[in-house]
C-alpha cells in the first residue's frame, strides 16, 4: 500500500465517500482504520451476480435488522442508520468489487451511488464513513496505487490555466452537489453523466482530486475538469435565492440558462428538476436525485411526460401527465409523483406548488 492513510485522513468526515483501491492495499488500510478507531467491515462481493445476490449478501454480512426489505431503498436506509453497529466511524471494504461490476454493471453503478449517498448522510452528522471498492485478487499481487485515485492531483510546473476555459457559476443557495454542478455548467447532459465524470478521476476541487459524486460545492470553491475546463463558483449577490434557480455559463458563446428546482422528500430523498421553457412550454426536462426506479428506463418516461407541458401547468396537471405516462409496473423508491411535481414547480418559480 502506498500511504493511503496519509493521502486520505480516515478521521476526516469531510472526505466521506467511496474510493477504488487495489487488493494489495487492504492490509495497511486495515491498520490505518484500527489506528483511527473506526469499525472495519470487510465484505467479499465477488460471488454476487445480481441485485438479489448483493442485497442478501449485504444483509447477512452487515447484520441488517430482520425487517430488511431487500430493495435499494431499504439498503440506503440501513447504511444511513447502523445503530446496531455502534462506532465512532465506519470503513466498509468491498473485496472483488470488480467482479460484481463485470457481472452486473448497472446494479453496481446504483450500489456505488447508494454508498456515496450514505457517506453524505453521515457527513452531515460529522461521522467518518468510507467505502473502499477493491479490485484485483486478495493475494496482495495487484498492481497500482490508491494514491493515484485520492491524493492531491496538482503537480508543480503543470499549470495550464492560460489555455483553460473558465465557466463562472452563480450559486443560489448554500451549496450545489458536484454532479449537478457539472450538468448545470454544461459539461454533461444529466446528473448521472456528472457522476460518471467524477468516477473517471478527472475532477478536482480546489486542486484535490474528488471522487465523491455528490459532495457539496460552496461559494468560493474552484472545480477543474481535466486540464481544459475550470468552474469558479460564487454566490449570486445581486438577488436572493428563489425557487426558480438558474445557472448561466457566461463564458460560452451566448448564455445558456436552465431552470433548477429541488425538493427533499420526507425521509431524506432528494428530487431535482432541471428544465428550459421554450415558446411557453417545458423543454429538455431532466429529473434526477438520490431516489431509485425500477426499471431504470422509467426515468426517460418521466422526462418525456413533462416535456411539452404548458409553462403555467398546475401541480395536479403535472401529476395527471405523469400518471398517464408511467406504467403500473414501475417501482419508485424514495420518490413520488407529488415530489416530482413539487420539484418542477420550484424550478418554474411556482411558490404555490412548493
Amino acid at each position: 500500500m502506498n500511504s493511503t492513510g496519509d493521502a486520505l485522513d480516515l478521521c476526516d468526515w469531510q472526505r466521506n465517500g467511496s474510493y477504488p483501491i487495489d487488493a494489495g492495499d487492504i492490509a495497511e488500510l486495515a491498520e490505518a482504520t484500527t489506528a483511527s478507531g473506526l469499525l472495519l467491515l470487510r465484505i467479499d462481493v465477488g460471488t454476487c451476480a445480481n441485485k438479489k445476490d448483493l442485497l442478501q449478501h449485504l444483509s447477512k454480512n452487515l447484520s441488517f435488522p430482520s425487517g430488511f426489505g431487500h430493495n435499494w431503498d431499504a439498503l440506503s436506509d440501513n447504511l444511513r442508520d447502523l445503530d446496531w453497529l455502534p462506532a465512532a466511524g465506519y470503513m466498509l471494504v468491498f473485496e472483488h468489487a470488480d467482479k460484481l461490476e463485470d457481472a452486473a454493471e448497472d446494479e453496481f453503478a446504483i450500489f456505488v451511488d447508494i454508498l456515496d449517498d450514505a457517506a453524505a448522510a453521515w457527513q452531515e452528522r460529522e461521522v467518518p464513513f468510507f467505502a473502499f471498492l477493491v479490485t484485483g485478487g486478495s493475494d496482495g499481487n495487484a498492481t497500482g496505487s490508491p494514491r493515484d485515485e485520492i491524493a492531491p492531483a496538482r503537480t508543480p510546473g503543470t499549470d495550464r490555466s492560460e489555455s483553460r476555459r473558465t465557466v463562472r457559476f452563480e450559486l443560489h443557495g448554500d451549496y450545489v452537489e458536484l454532479n449537478q454542478l457539472l450538468k448545470l455548467a454544461g459539461l454533461c447532459d444529466s446528473g448521472g453523466a456528472g457522476k460518471a465524470l467524477v468516477a473517471q478521476g478527472i475532477v478536482r476541487v480546489d486542486g484535490v482530486r474528488e471522487l465523491r459524486k455528490t459532495c457539496k460545492i460552496r461559494d468560493g470553491q474552484i472545480v477543474d475538469v481535466g486540464d481544459d475546463m475550470r468552474i469558479e463558483v460564487s454566490r449570486d449577490t445581486a438577488a436572493p435565492w428563489s425557487p426558480a434557480d438558474t445557472a448561466t455559463d457566461k463564458a460560452s458563446n451566448g448564455s445558456t440558462t436552465r431552470m433548477h428546482g429541488e425538493y427533499k422528500v420526507p425521509g431524506g430523498k432528494l428530487v431535482v428538476a432541471d428544465l428550459a421553457v421554450i415558446d411557453g412550454r417545458l423543454a429538455d426536462v431532466q429529473i434526477s436525485g438520490d431516489f431509485f426506479l425500477e426499471p431504470d428506463s422509467a426515468l426517460a418516461m418521466i422526462d418525456s411526460a413533462l416535456c411539452g407541458l404548458p409553462r403555467d401547468v398546475s401541480k395536479d396537471g403535472i401529476g395527471d401527465a405523469l400518471r398517464a405516462a408511467i406504467s403500473p409496473e414501475v417501482a419508485m423508491y424514495g420518490l413520488s409523483i407529488e415530489a416530482i411535481a413539487i420539484a418542477v414547480g420550484r424550478a418554474l418559480g411556482n411558490e404555490e406548488q412548493a
